[in-house]
């Protein structure tokens, strides 16, 4: 298992035994995981069972969650941007479709084996994302996710 860092907002996890030739990748975008972003251990988790199964996969960090997240740059701002003509949801798709450009441009990856999945409001962007952006050949976007512990916590 390999974990390498292009910069401080990127991740990708890669499999040395399973990965021979070209290798299907896939984009997991973080959804609301609070301040750890891409530290949270299902999100690694995720990542790292991707790599066992020869599944290039590439983890983002939000510019407001993880290592990016700063006083006064929290995840709410973005919601400002609409009154300076810009859009929040324009950031994600932007650093989304940048996650994407990398993996196409990766000298391992299939080209036509790329994905992308998330959960929670990671599911809303992958909904987004596989609509918007051809080269998404597969897209699993889960929503409304809670483990049992939770529920089983939230009615004691």
């Amino acid at each position: 298992m390999r974990s390498s860092r292009a910069f401080s907002r990127l991740r990708f996890f890669t499999s040395r035994k399973s990965c021979r030739g070209l290798v299907p990748a896939i984009l997991n975008v973080n959804g609301h995981v609070g301040p750890p972003g891409k530290a949270v251990e299902y999100e690694q988790k995720r990542c790292i069972n991707f790599a066992k199964h020869g599944i290039l996969a590439l983890n983002l960090e939000w510019f407001f969650f993880g290592e990016l997240r700063q006083e006064g740059n929290q995840h709410w701002y973005g919601a400002h941007l609409d009154l300076v003509g810009a859009n929040g949801l324009g950031i994600f798709l932007l650093e989304m479709r940048r996650g994407l450009d990398y993996l196409y441009n990766h000298p391992s990856v299939d080209r036509s084996r790329l994905g992308v999945t998330s959960l929670s409001g990671g599911g809303w962007q992958t909904i987004f994302l596989s609509s918007l952006d051809e080269r998404v050949k597969a897209a699993v976007p889960v929503a409304g996710y809670s483990p049992v512990s939770t529920k089983v916590e939230a009615r004691k």
